[in-house]
């Protein structure tokens, strides 16, 4: 019986034949996974803004993005030693019956881990994954709507320039209390969803010609809501880009007074006492912050300003009850009670 022996040639062939089976096999693995990292971290790689009519507020976006990318990062990094802590705290759950030394000191491991991971959290991050993932969606929505309006200027001229860097600083002021009030103290109410993507000019944005017609920003088509504020617009058109921005925050204030004026006129206690109700209804106006200005270039000429006004509910009460008390009206629980419910116009 001649059978022949295995060569080394033919053992090596065998052995290449077998790694290229398992590479087949392990590649669309591979691919898989190469896949979702892509998808995850190809957006932070990408350029993220186009050139606008201003270079020094583009480099001024671009440190701002940093910080958000910043903030993202501690996100995912949080997110990542809280899940090791949760799989690690299983693992040594599952090892507690175990009899093996081995298995004992492994959990013994583990755990010591874990609590240098909780500690070292804890010492040298100011909050949560959550947290900072709600001042990056937060401060990139802001930055967002802000590139949008600079993207629709092809050329700026002297007044809009500084109308525009003081909007830009106005925004960084935000951001930064933004980021006191979520790492450092409570966290801000969101009132908006933020939109995905890049935040400086994308490309849709970048692309869209002057002469079309403009899109007003997501909280003035579709007002924010929350249980602690109350919220109001103003839009106004101008020959300039402050005027449209003035014009626009006195008509968002006489929407406030009117508002009130409306509902105080209803009231049986105030009907009555329209210098009361004048008052009540300035002061109030006067009271309310600017949450967000948006201004943009018409197709014809001239601009559009948005503006939207954020009352606090509780500081609308406060100002209700001064206003009573200076003009030695009988307080009227039942108009208080209205502040709480979102008087409209």
């Amino acid at each position: 019986m001649n059978q022949r022996l295995p060569t080394r040639d033919s053992a090596r062939s065998a052995e290449v034949t077998r790694s290229v089976r398992m590479n087949i096999r392990t590649t669309p693995i591979k691919i898989s996974i190469l896949s979702f990292l892509a998808s995850g971290w190809l957006p932070l790689c990408l350029p993220l803004c186009s050139a606008s009519a201003d270079p020094f507020l583009d480099g001024q976006m671009k440190l701002v993005e940093s910080q958000i990318s910043h903030w993202q990062n501690m996100c995912y990094l949080l997110g990542a030693l809280t899940l090791a802590v949760f799989v690690f705290g299983v693992v040594v759950g599952l090892l507690q019956n175990a009899n093996s030394k081995r298995m004992k000191i492994t959990a013994a491991v583990l755990a010591f881990t874990s609590a240098v991971i909780v500690a070292f959290t804890h010492q040298f991050f100011q909050a949560d994954d959550r947290a900072y993932d709600k001042v990056a969606q937060q401060a990139r929505m802001k930055l967002k709507d802000f590139a949008y309006q600079l993207a629709l200027y092809p050329s700026l001229d002297a007044s809009t320039k500084a109308g525009l860097e003081k909007q830009f600083g106005d925004l960084r002021r935000d951001i930064d209390q933004l980021e006191y009030n979520t790492l450092h103290s409570a966290p801000p109410i969101s009132s908006q969803s933020a939109r995905q993507g890049s935040v400086l000019i994308p490309e849709a944005w970048a692309d869209q010609a002057p002469g079309t017609t403009i899109h007003a920003p997501d909280w003035a088509e579709k007002l924010p809501t929350d249980e602690y504020n109350l919220y109001y617009l103003g839009v106004a058109d101008g020959q300039t880009f402050a005027e449209a921005n003035d014009k626009a925050l006195t008509n968002a204030r006489t929407s406030v007074a009117q508002a009130f004026t409306k509902k105080a006129a209803a009231s049986t206690q105030l009907s009555s006492k329209p210098d009361v109700i004048e008052k009540l209804a300035k002061a109030l106006g006067d009271s309310a912050e600017v949450a967000q200005t948006f201004v943009a270039p018409k197709p014809a000429g001239g601009f559009r300003g948005y503006v939207l006004l954020r009352l606090s509910r509780s500081a609308a009460a406060f100002t209700a009850r001064s206003i009573f008390v200076q003009t030695g009206a009988h307080y009227d629980n039942k108009f208080l009670e209205t502040i709480k419910k979102d008087p409209k116009e």
